[in-house]
This record gives structure tokens, sequence and C-alpha cells, in this order.
């Protein structure tokens, strides 16, 4: 096992261990690539490993369903997708044929073995996209390609929702096996709820995100709006089967001149905000990050893989990454499956995500962790004011008092910027209350910054986490006893039956994980208001 610690300062109390889940997954997945890259490994390395991952990443079975039908390997044949070396994998269908199936385990697998086989051309990256969507190459031309974004998004997202409507109208795509089983609606995403839904969010990160997220897209599509009627009327063969279905959905299926509709007009229906949206949560929910070529990340779609549901208790996915030799991406097993075991779902730890990001992302709240994920944290965001040492706005007063004043207080703030420089207390990442409620030195050492007196400073400038004098003390656990007070007032679920009065199930279900993430936040917040 690999301890992993979280970087304390000196005069600090000792380190805290946060080696969780996800930490596991990466310190065995490095343990086996130093492996495999040694030339002369030491007998029993490997093995022992693997008795590691079986003890420490093996999921809960307790914890996962039965399939909900017959695993068929014969659709996972039929997406190109090769299981393992023994066919270990199979798919379980969505009996709703909404796309959120699942991939299941069938037979017994050694551990490091791998999982799938997925063929580079199957797979939805920009490299795919610029070699095999028609979209993707004319938009990858010099005069084009200058007009959209550097990383790639916008060409992702557009040439996405290119293909699913040329699949749609015509049943043919290079990624006709991926738009199958791509869920067509994502019901559980906050970016798709309505007002009423999203007002039970109030107070937590996932508001703001959501304002954001759709905001941006708003503007996003319609941008790409105008540069796809201009490369419509440019090119527009590509754009025949995608435009033509556009308007028999335009006309609801009555008879209708097609040159009564411009190109603009079926451009603004193919590319609509709701399809960027749409587009925007597949990505989110279904992509993976791939290291290739280096330092180069991918941002990939992977037909099947993207069906391994997600698990807070373990992970049967040690490493997916693509094949430098063969292009493949590939899936690498971490404790394997015992015969005994199988049939069951293959799942994964989807990273170190706190449950609003899940929310956001995924559209889920876990249900398999015990009601405490070990990577929640408050949000940092409510402390903001009293950590801000951003140089102050000149002063505006032509009073030479106050003019004095403003500059003693500049005086202030910038010894306060130098003491924060010096001990590395601009580090946002480690700005938060954990989930175990208790107040990092690092906070307390900002706060105690924010709160001293002038003749405190040299003693702040030789080590702002020992604690005194008593009122600097006092006066940081009376702010974060506050905040964390203030907060719990702020986002405490109140009548949660009485919010569920008259809902329909799909309603009923979003609003329970917005009640769900805010009392996993007053949790934590009920920790710091009594212990701080």
């Amino acid at each position: 096992s690999v301890a992993v610690f979280t970087r304390q300062p000196e005069g600090a109390s000792g380190p805290v261990p946060v080696l969780t889940n996800w930490v596991e997954q990466k310190a065995a997945r490095l343990a086996l690539r130093f492996l495999e890259s040694a030339e002369a490994a030491p007998e029993g390395c490997k093995e022992a490993l693997a008795t590691h991952c079986g003890t420490a990443l093996r999921p809960d079975t307790s914890k996962l369903s039965p399939p909900s039908r017959t695993p068929s390997v014969a659709l996972l044949k039929e997406a190109g997708v090769e299981s393992g070396d023994d066919g270990v994998a199979a798919i379980v269908e969505d009996p709703s044929g909404a796309g959120n199936g699942s991939l299941v385990a069938v037979r017994g697998a050694s551990a490091f073995a791998p999982l799938l086989r997925i063929p580079g051309r199957l797979l939805f990256n920009l490299d795919t996209v610029r070699r095999y969507c028609d979209l993707g190459m004319v938009l990858n031309r010099a005069a084009w390609k200058k007009m959209l974004d550097d990383e790639g998004e916008a060409l992702l997202l557009t040439c996405f929702i290119y293909e699913a409507a040329k699949w749609r109208a015509t049943g043919k795509s290079n990624w006709a096996q991926l738009l199958q089983t791509c869920p067509r609606h994502f019901p559980g995403v906050p970016t798709m709820w309505g007002a009423h839904e999203l007002q039970h969010l109030a107070g937590t990160s996932v508001l703001d995100e959501v304002a954001m997220k759709q905001a941006t897209l708003a503007a996003f599509s319609s941008s790409m709006q105008s540069l796809l009627t201009a490369v419509a009327d440019k090119h527009s063969p590509i754009f025949t089967e995608v435009l033509g279905a556009a308007v028999a959905e335009l006309s609801g299926g009555e008879a209708v001149d097609d040159a009564t509709l411009t190109t603009a007009e079926k451009i603004a229906h193919v590319f609509s905000e709701e399809q960027y949206q749409w587009a925007r949560c597949v990505f989110d929910s279904r992509s993976f990050h791939l290291l290739h070529g280096g330092a180069r990340v991918l941002v990939t779609l992977a037909p099947v893989a993207d069906m391994i549901n997600h698990t807070a208790s373990g992970s049967d996915v040690l490493s997916r990454r693509i094949d430098e030799a063969t292009g493949e991406f590939v899936l690498e097993l971490a404790a394997g499956f015992d015969a005994k075991e199988v049939p069951r779902e293959v799942v994964m730890c989807y990273g170190p995500l706190q449950t609003w990001e899940l929310l956001l992302s995924y559209g889920f709240v876990p249900t398999d962790d015990g009601g405490v994920n070990p990577h929640d944290r408050l949000p940092f965001t409510a402390l903001d004011g009293l950590i801000n040492v951003e140089p102050p706005a000149p002063a505006a007063s032509d009073d030479d008092e106050e003019e004095d004043e403003a500059a003693a207080d500049d005086g202030y703030d910038e010894q306060r910027r130098a003491i924060i420089a010096a001990h590395g207390l601009d580090l946002v990442d480690q700005l938060f209350i954990p989930v175990d409620g208790v107040v990092p030195p690092v906070v307390r050492a900002v706060l105690r910054l924010c709160q001293a007196e002038a003749e405190e400073f040299p003693q702040l400038h030789a080590n702002p986490f020992a604690s005194g004098p008593a009122y600097l003390d006092e006066r940081v656990s009376e702010t974060l006893r506050s905040f964390a007070t203030s907060f719990v007032d702020t986002v405490a679920v109140d009548d949660e039956a009485a919010a569920m009065e008259e809902l329909d199930s799909e309603l009923k279900s979003r609003v329970a994980m917005a009640f769900e993430l805010r009392r996993r936040l007053v949790a934590i917040a009920k920790t710091v208001a009594t212990t701080a």
C-alpha cells in the first residue's frame, strides 16, 4: 500500500491521511506500471499487488444489484468491441431503451487483465472527428478552424450533434453503436431542471454552476449557428440529409415546401441550444480524459465503456488508456473477477468527486456510500470575503485624514499578502473544510492573518500556524462557528414531505437528490459549529 498525506505546514498538527479509493487506485496503477517497466522486478511483487487490489479495490458486491436482464455478448460484438482475452464482459440493455444500460462480467478474470479493447476508429475525439466526420473535416480547414475555440470543445460538441442528426435521419454514422446506446435525455442533470427543482439547490455550489453553464451554452449555440449557416452555404452536400430531416421535424409531418425555410432556420433547429445542452451532458457524463502521445489529453467518448457505472466502494477498473502501439482504447482490470461472483455488474470509481460534482455532471447522488462522500467539502466561496487580500482600489476621497488611514490599511494588506505568499496560504485547493468537519490548519492560519492586530504581524511572519494570542484564537473560532451556523440556517432541509407533495416521480427524484446534497453539506457545517 502507498500512504499518501496532505501537505501540512510546519507548526501544524501531524499529517492527515487522505488514502481514499481514488488514491488507492492511482497508487496501484503506478506500482503496476513500475513493475512492468522494471528489467527485473522482485519475484512475487506483481502477485502481492494483485492481492492488495483484491483487498483494497474490490467493490462491495453486496451493494450491487443483480443484472436486470440476461447479459448479451452478441451486443458487445455488434458494437465492434473486443471483450478482453476470454470474453469476460457482456452488455445488459436498458429495458426502457433510454440508453442507460450497463456492463456485466460473465466470466472470471485475473487481476490486470484487459476488460475491453475498443478500436481507435470507434472512439469519438478530436482525432477521429477530423478523420471520419464530414463536418469535422470541413471545420478543420484553415478558413473555418480559426473561428473555433482552441481547446476543440466547439468542434467536438458540434460534430457530435451533426453525427447524431445524421444517424437519426439515415441510420448511418461511423459512431452508430456509440449513438445507439447514448441516452437521449438526462433528467437527473441540474442543467436540465426547471426553476422549481433548482430552487431546492439554493446555497450549494451547483446553482451557480448551472447558471454559468446555461448562459455559456446559450451564447455558444447562437454563435455556432451563425458559423454553421455560412458553412452550409458553401458545403451544402454534407448537410443535405441532416437539414432534410430538419424540414420534416419542423413541419410536424405535414407537407412543406423546402424553399419556405431558410438555411439559417434549419441550422437553428438541428443545432439548437437544447441540442448543445444535450451534447454537453453526454460529454460531461460519459467521456474519458485520456493521455495520448505523451502529454496530450484527448477527451474521448468510447462505445460500451461509457456504460460502466460509478461506485464509491471500490473499482473493478484500474486504468483506462490508449494503447500507443495499436491506437485501441483499453480498459484494464484491477482485482479481476472470481468465477463464483459472476455474473455481476462491472463498476468503477469516476474520480475524487464531491457529491455536488457527481450531481452536476452525472445526474445522481451516490446511494452506496452510507451518506458520506470522503471527497465532500464545504464550498469555499462562503469564506471569500474573509480571505480577500487583493490589493485595495485607490482611495477616492481627497480628505487627508482618510488618505492617511487608507495608506495605513494598504500597509497592513501588503504585509498580509507577503505572509500569504511566504507560507503558501494562497493555494485555493487547500482552503476548504473537509467532510469530517475538522478545520485544516491552513484555513485557521488565513483567518488568523485576516483578523490579527498589527502588533501580531511579526509572530505571523514567523509562523502563521501557531496558536495565540488567546483573543485571536477566539476570533477565529467564533468566525468559523458563525460561518457554519449561517450555512446551516441557509441550506438546511426544512419540510421535505411538503416539498414532495403533488410532484411526479421524476420531479420527486430531482428534489430528493437536492435535499440529500444539502443534508451532506449541513452535516459538515454542524460539526464545525460544535467543534470549532
